[in-house]
């Protein structure tokens, strides 16, 4: 267990922190790039400019963390938890979210490109301006009222489509 982990301005490549316990963080201007970071628990993380550059953060927890212009990029991010976090100017891309749980966390304006999203939790999100075009959607763990103001691509508006209770034919 850490007490703190305050970084500023730092590049790790390939390192490995599995299973740490940190109570709290500040990450400032840092990189992680083919890092093992899976079952990785950190409460009060304060983040700014971070990028996890194909990372294996299987069963990462930072919840009610704070983002701001984070790049989460490939690497494997399977029932990672994020629940009442808040992502400012972040971008998603290439990363495998399923069965990732982000309840409650503020998304808005988040893109995210061709992502797994695949029975992600996602239930009381802000999801105004949030990019989710390309992403895989399927089983994704959300309601109606989520998803207001979201971009989507004409494949996602029919899977969401029940939710809305629209019907196609």
């Amino acid at each position: 267990m850490f007490a703190s982990m305050r970084l500023e301005a730092c590049i790790f490549e390939s390192s490995a922190i599995p299973r740490a316990v940190v109570r709290s963080a500040k990450w400032k201007d840092v990189r992680f790039a083919h890092c093992d970071l899976a079952n990785v628990e950190i409460r009060g993380m304060m983040a700014v400019r971070v990028e996890l550059a194909g990372c294996k953060m299987t069963g990462f927890q930072a919840n009610e963390g704070n983002w701001q212009s984070l790049l989460i990029s490939g690497g494997d991010q399977r029932y990672a938890q994020f629940r009442f976090s808040t992502f400012k100017t972040s971008e998603f891309e290439d990363c495998d979210f399923a069965e990732a749980d982000f309840y409650g966390a503020d998304l808005q304006g988040a893109i995210f490109r061709r992502c797994n999203l695949s029975n992600v939790e996602m239930s009381k999100v802000k999801l105004a301006g949030a990019d989710l075009r390309g992403s895989n959607v399927e089983g994704l763990r959300i309601g109606p009222e989520e998803l207001r103001g979201a971009i989507v691509d004409a494949a996602q508006a029919l899977a969401f489509a029940p939710l809305l209770g629209i019907e196609i034919r």
